[in-house]
């Protein structure tokens, strides 16, 4: 038999034993996340009143009548949604959520959660469009309020840190730093990548 035949059975040989072999573990996982699944949707309902939800002060944020059209329609849609049940639910997921709260609570936690998501974009907008007009102190109230909220949107923290950098108050960078780590987020990483440049101007 040719070297080169028996060469391409050994290799057909390995690559089979090699794909069985990464497979079983890859198995083991779907099937413990399938079972985690079906467990997550028998959970009963627990009581999901006295949650974190957000309390949204309106008072304290810096709406204007004299603007653009695009800062009013910003505002009216952060009136708007104030008004609805928000809830931070960011690091949960799906089967997270049913387990710890029953399965019949997860259609209206995952609204609420996505009533955060728009509510914290919604703010990031309206901040950039302040910024685009002067209005800087404006725009670092209603950014520091994002912090507070535990956002992970990326431009909420650099512009804010821009900002910072600008007036010479990196000790405010360095505490956009701390509460960075403490994301529980895919953004995690980049957001500190890039508040870390900002310490360096």
């Amino acid at each position: 038999m040719p070297v080169f035949l028996i060469l391409s059975i050994v290799f057909v040989l390995w690559l089979g034993f090699e794909i069985k072999k990464h497979s079983k573990p890859n198995n083991t996982l779907s099937d413990e996340f399938w079972k985690r699944e079906g467990d997550a949707n028998f959970v009963r309902p627990k009581d999901i009143s006295s949650l974190d939800y957000l309390n949204v002060p309106i008072e304290s944020l810096p709406f204007k009548d004299n603007t653009t059209e695009a800062i009013l329609e910003v505002q009216n849609q952060i009136l708007k949604l104030s008004q609805k049940k928000l809830l931070n639910l960011n690091g949960l997921s799906n089967t997270d959520l049913k387990y710890q709260y029953g399965a019949r609570n997860f259609d209206e936690l995952a609204l609420c959660d996505q009533n955060y998501l728009i509510f914290i974009r919604t703010l990031n907008k309206w901040a950039h469009l302040l910024q685009t007009e002067g209005f800087t102190e404006d725009v670092k109230t209603i950014l520091e309020y994002c912090i507070q909220l535990r956002t992970d949107i990326s431009s909420t923290y650099t512009l804010l840190a821009e900002i910072y950098a600008k007036e010479g108050n990196y000790s405010k960078i360095n505490d956009l730093i701390l509460k960075a780590q403490d994301l529980n987020t895919l953004m995690k990483d980049s957001i500190l990548q890039a508040l870390h440049s900002y310490q360096n101007q």
